[in-house]
């Protein structure tokens, strides 16, 4: 019999099945601000980014194969703990907000940790690699296969529930991918010229936006956040591209190489050049 550990939190969530979001009211345009929370030792070499929704931050560090949890104060960023990765490649998985999400792409698992760096399960994801993952509200994991170009989808005890091919963005590699929190949607993206495309929770294709992104987010009103290799960010109706970017300052405003992450308050982290910065 095959035994799975995973978490009891999202055991207690709904299993609704995931569907195309609903059309929502437009949420308000972001005022542009960014504000420093917090400094690092610049000396870590930030790879991925989560803030669970207490506000404790996570940071994956690809220099030390190491994550670190902070507390930021606004002039420095307090370690709250310290994990080893088992691998350089592990990165931490936006959508599990009670504590960090932990993705091992070489042992084909996420492994999850409390908010006091506590391990509380972990779900195997065997037959997929695992080269970008998100996880919706009700538990669902959505798993990128980069050589196979699929979104592969899981329930919350790592039973397969569907696959789909990628299709259209060119010939670009995918290498970023973000789920929607009702599940409804999927952006994945690659950094070359095919852009961002968006697909329904089943795998339709429902948009695409031009310009190559590093990383991916959603928000609570279905917006998509980016961020490119440059460290310039944008966020865009994901169902409108045709509407552009609504971030009213296009300028470079991050380091090279930086990290974002979506929070439940909606504010996106951003972590590069030692600092931890969110943007309104």
């Amino acid at each position: 019999m095959k035994h799975r550990w995973f978490p009891l939190a999202l055991a207690t969530l709904s299993c609704a099945p995931a569907a195309l979001t609903p059309p929502r009211p437009p949420a308000a345009p972001p005022r542009g601000e960014v504000s420093t929370v917090g400094r690092y030792d610049r000396a870590i070499a930030a790879g991925s980014l989560w803030v669970d929704r207490t506000g404790a931050v996570y940071v994956t560090d690809r220099s030390r194969w190491r994550v670190l949890s902070y507390g930021c104060t606004g002039d420095s960023c307090v370690l709250r703990f310290e994990l080893p990765l088992d691998a350089p490649g592990m990165f931490l998985v936006p959508g599990h907000d009670g504590g960090c999400c932990l993705a091992d792409g070489i042992g084909r698992r996420l492994l999850f940790y409390s908010s006091q760096g506590e391990p509380t399960g972990a779900l195997a994801v065997a037959g997929s690699a695992v080269d970008a993952a998100a996880i919706d509200a009700a538990g669902e994991v959505f798993v990128l296969d980069e050589t196979l170009r699929t979104v592969v989808v899981y329930d919350r005890r790592g039973d397969l529930l569907r696959r789909f091919p990628l299709t259209g963005g060119g010939r670009d590699n995918p290498t970023a991918l973000a789920v929607s929190r009702s599940g409804g949607l999927v952006a994945v993206t690659g950094e070359g010229s095919g852009g961002t495309v968006i697909y329904s929770g089943y795998g339709r294709r429902l948009a695409v936006h031009p310009g190559a992104a590093r990383q991916l987010a959603f928000d609570a009103s279905d917006r998509i956040w980016s961020i490119d290799k440059s460290g310039r960010i944008s966020i865009r109706q994901a169902l409108h591209p045709e509407r552009g970017s609504q971030w009213p300052d296009s300028s470079v405003r991050f380091a090279a190489g930086a990290v974002m992450a979506v929070a439940a308050t909606d504010e996106a982290w951003v972590a590069g050049g030692g600092a931890i910065q969110r943007c309104r």
